[in-house]
């Protein structure tokens, strides 16, 4: 493709190409033209032969005792980039240099057998004005070629820029994001690493992905990131970087002066979320301003997306806070069992991770647990406060919490997925739960898991009817060969939680009436 006109160097901001390109003569671009004028100087009795700007030479069909004579002529016709003349065996020969985009990219000569000097000389003009023709074609083509390549590359740009564009969402995590373009941008620029080095705004950390081949280790390529992320974070666009001498600190993470690496801010308004940078073109060749272009496109583009990621992360932990005042204020309803549903959604989450579900499920769980008796909002008081046994008509408006519970949930776009969790805590195994006495695979999964969660931390919280269990002897209650209440692939997974860890986890919960873990995001959000 065409590269770009700027001549790189240290802190170089990248500019747009646009310039002719430079073409390179090939052997497969001359010689089967010179080939159609070998073939109608033949029938003349004319010897024709070339040579390539490297000094390779074609004599075929040339008579041996003209070679040296050619060779001589040609090599003289490059070197000085104009048609000489010369003598052979009483033969007239002319070579003429072969131009393209002002660059001599080879030599063409030919004796010819004139019956008189003007003859001569009129074959010679002749041959001269055929290699003009010849001239404008190899530019022709070597233009063409050059035009072809470049729209070739910029398509594939535009397409990569398009595909940032369209087909990303705030589902996406940074690293599916950076996978999203990491490979193709590889490819395009011709680079050998990619690192991005995200920033979050108000945080004294970053997270760095990284493509292609490193420098050696995860921790010095970010080393290097952190470093062009000072220097790239000074400019308002790329920063192309030729000769690191004048960074000691990248000469000694990189191993050396001869690197070559180009790097865009990650900018949102007066903000820097971070920085990509490419590091070594294949070939040892510079970066240049076609890539600097294309690279602030797409760390534009990132960075708008990363924006809008944190913004809808803050109103995240806004929304988790607001609705986790709301449990608190629940479970302060009912003395016995404050911090009951954090205690639950940490169970829940241990027996999730157990089970091996992934990140966004896991965080589902936990919500389910969390938020699993947020249907008591509507139960009374002098109920859910009792100090003895329920009566049955009592029993009876307890156990509407669930339906209450998902109805409310409901109206939550964000918590839709949770709702399994909430409405079906109370169905048991053998199916004498509440409130539709669903039994076994019948169950959603959520509810299996929150049902086992929450019957865990009532057992082993005190009530004014019986005393709390120790940890040791509810999980012994709840796997009690007769006891068919649970799933058994979920006791499975309870069992299999590290126990200790477990049992730290709700002490610290109970003693502080909260989580010692903070408040994950919703599903589609992942913390970094």
């Amino acid at each position: 493709r065409a590269r770009g006109s700027g001549s790189p160097g240290t802190g170089e901001s990248g500019s747009g190409g646009g310039d002719v390109p430079h073409a390179h003569a090939d052997t497969a671009v001359l010689s089967p033209m010179i080939e159609h004028v070998r073939a109608l100087w033949s029938r003349l009795e004319g010897n024709v032969g070339w040579m390539d700007r490297d000094g390779r030479s074609d004599l075929a069909g040339c008579d041996p005792d003209h070679w040296n004579a050619l060779e001589d002529a040609l090599a003289e016709s490059l070197r000085q980039c104009a048609p000489v003349q010369f003598q052979a065996a009483r033969r007239s020969g002319l070579a003429v240099p072969i131009l393209s985009f002002g660059r001599c990219v080879g030599s063409v000569a030919c004796l010819v057998a004139g019956r008189s000097v003007d003859e001569t000389d009129a074959l010679l003009a002749v041959f001269a004005d055929q290699l003009r023709g010849v001239e404008r074609q190899t530019q022709d083509r070597f233009e063409l070629d050059s035009m072809s390549e470049q729209l070739g590359q910029s398509y594939e740009e535009l397409s990569l820029v398009y595909k940032l564009g369209g087909g990303t969402n705030l589902t996406d995590g940074p690293k599916e994001y950076f996978q999203r373009f990491a490979d193709e941008l590889l490819e395009i620029i011709g680079a050998r690493t990619l690192v991005a080095l995200i920033q979050p705004p108000k945080q004294d950390y970053s997270q760095p992905f990284i493509a292609g081949e490193g420098l050696g280790s995860e921790v010095r390529t970010e080393a290097v990131a952190r470093y062009v992320l000072q220097l790239a974070s000074r400019t308002a666009g790329p920063v192309i970087l030729t000769n690191l001498s004048a960074h000691p600190t990248l000469v000694q993470l990189t191993g050396g002066t001869d690197r070559s690496m180009l790097a865009a801010p990650l900018r949102a308004g007066q903000s820097v979320l971070g920085v990509i940078v490419a590091i070594d073109r294949h070939g040892r060749d510079t970066f240049d301003s076609a890539d600097a272009k294309l690279l602030n496109s797409v760390a534009e583009q990132t960075a708008g997306f990363l924006e809008n990621r944190f913004l809808v992360q803050d109103l995240n932990e806004l929304f988790i806070g607001l609705l986790t005042s709301l449990v608190s204020t629940i479970d302060a309803k009912d003395p016995y069992t404050c911090g009951h549903s954090q205690r639950v959604a940490l169970i829940s989450r241990c027996i999730a991770e157990s089970l091996g579900l992934g990140i966004n499920e896991i965080t589902e769980v936990y919500l389910a647990g969390l938020f699993h008796d947020v249907g008591k909002i509507g139960v009374d008081d002098a109920v859910l406060a009792k100090p003895g046994r329920l009566t049955a008509e009592e029993y009876e408006k307890v156990k509407e919490h669930p339906v209450m519970g998902a109805r409310i949930i409901s109206g939550i776009k964000q918590l839709r997925n949770i709702i399994p969790g909430v409405l079906y805590h109370h169905e048991r195994y053998d199916g004498s739960g509440y409130p539709e006495g669903l039994k076994e695979d019948a169950i959603p999964m959520m509810g299996a898991i929150v049902a086992l969660a929450d019957c865990l931390d009532a057992l082993t919280s005190g009530r004014t009817y019986r005393s709390a269990l120790s940890f040791e002897a509810a999980i012994t209650e709840l796997t009690r060969p007769e006891e068919k209440k649970f799933s058994p692939a979920i006791l499975h997974a309870l069992l299999e939680c590290p126990a200790n860890t477990l049992e730290r986890q709700l002490q610290a919960a109970q003693s502080e009436n909260r989580s010692s873990q903070p408040i994950p995001s919703i599903g589609w959000l992942q913390d970094y």
